[in-house]
């Protein structure tokens, strides 16, 4: 959030890998801001994302579609992350998966 707001960006996207004990652990999940300066423009980011993470990946990134790679999707929640709540651009962080 920082670094997005000392370069002036138009939006901040942060990318993130779970990891867990729990075998029961899996999937992706994104967030955008709760009580966001942005809500229209944090969520149309995030269903943008949503909705590419969930039909395609390109092949140079393993081809197919993510129900073939530790894919459950938790969609989209709100929370008070500080990378997201201290951001002054519409932002998403996106859970990708367990590891």
């Amino acid at each position: 959030a920082y670094l997005a707001r000392e370069v002036n960006a138009d939006v901040f996207v942060s990318l993130h890998l779970n990891s867990s004990a729990s075998e029961r652990a899996y999937g992706y999940m994104l967030f955008v801001p709760f009580e966001d300066k942005f809500p229209l423009k944090s969520y149309a980011l995030a269903s943008a994302i949503h909705y590419d993470m969930s039909h395609t990946i390109k092949p140079e990134f393993g081809g197919g579609t993510l129900g073939n790679v530790n894919s459950i999707d938790s969609g989209i929640r709100a929370a008070k992350f500080n990378v997201l709540v201290n951001s002054v651009c519409p932002s998403v962080l996106v859970e990708l998966a367990y590891l």
